[in-house]
């Protein structure tokens, strides 16, 4: 019976982890393309947090991702794990855009990114809203000076070895979860 048991929770394990499919954007790929390989890589952000499934790894080359390459912005990434190709060189960057930069739903994790927000108004770079989310060795670069770094919201949230740089309100700001504080 014990046998059995271990049997099928392997067996769901295997299945619920084999349909995870990893995906690729950089600056110089097309949304057309099928995104399953840094040579036929998707070219933005937005396209990418709208096409993958929950579950699915998106690594983001080095450059930067901003409205005139074709972002739409806040970024809205649910269930999703980015990562930057390298560390601190893929920029994702609102300029003055009247929204935040990056919004994270449950269970969505973004590494190695660099996230900048120059809006003068109360907007944030990362949003975690969404229980679960993990910011994990990021840049936030905020430049307006009514702009938090990051907001959490979500319930959970884990933030890793991140650096925030000219916050002009708020660097990291708590908000509705118990037992949270902000110092």
């Amino acid at each position: 019976m014990k046998r059995a048991v271990l049997f099928f929770l392997l067996f769901c394990f295997a299945v619920g982890t084999a349909h995870a499919t990893t995906y690729y954007v950089t600056p110089e790929g097309s949304n057309s393309n099928d995104g399953l390989s840094w040579g036929a890589a998707w070219k933005t952000l937005t396209y990418a947090a709208t096409t993958a499934a929950s579950g699915d790894t998106i690594y983001v080359g080095n450059g930067t991702y901003n409205a005139a390459l074709g972002e739409t912005f806040p970024i809205q990434i649910n269930g999703r794990y980015f990562i930057a190709q390298t560390t601190g060189l893929a920029t994702v960057d609102s300029g003055t855009a009247a929204s935040d930069t990056i919004n994270l739903g449950n269970n969505t994790t973004i590494e190695g990114l660099v996230v900048k927000n120059g809006n003068t108004s109360s907007y944030t770079a990362v949003n975690v809203a969404g229980s679960g989310a993990v910011v994990k060795s990021c840049e936030v670069v905020c430049t307006g000076s009514f702009v938090y770094g990051i907001y959490v919201r979500g319930a959970n949230a884990k933030l890793l070895n991140n650096r925030i740089t000219s916050s002009g309100f708020r660097t990291i700001f708590v908000s509705n979860i118990d037992g949270a504080h902000n110092v």
